[in-house]
């Protein structure tokens, strides 16, 4: 091979490897952009439920357990609707996940130690 053919090839591999990762690209940024819209959906439904909690733990202590149900039943809703844009048909299926994962969370918490236990809620929970 010669110095012309061999600056040809090296032109085309180029070519090649750029198209190439371009490609990559367009197929990893949705990912992330996926990724991140739901981290930061998660973050403003989490602030939402933290301060909901906080209030309600310094409001009733005595009767938070009965109302921890009666909250999850009611915030059920408002997650699926917040999610629905992002998550269309698993809207759901990501509230329920929601739910289950943040009774589990508070399942041993007191309400005195609610403060304490959701400090960094929304980042543990968009985590």
């Amino acid at each position: 091979m010669n110095l012309p053919e061999a600056t040809k090839e090296l032109r085309v591999s180029r070519r090649r490897t750029a198209r190439a990762t371009i490609n990559i690209r367009r197929q990893v940024e949705p990912v992330v952009s996926y990724r991140e819209s739901r981290r930061e959906l998660t973050r403003r439904i989490a602030e939402r439920e933290k301060r909901n909690l906080l209030r309600a733990a310094a409001r009733e202590p005595g009767r938070f357990g009965e109302w921890l149900d009666e909250f999850y039943r009611d915030f059920m809703p408002y997650i699926i609707r917040e999610s629905l844009p992002a998550l269309g048909d698993g809207a759901a299926a990501y509230a329920t996940g929601y739910i289950n994962r943040s009774r589990e969370l508070l399942a041993k918490a007191r309400p005195e130690d609610m403060e304490l236990v959701l400090k960094d809620w929304a980042e543990q929970r968009a985590g």
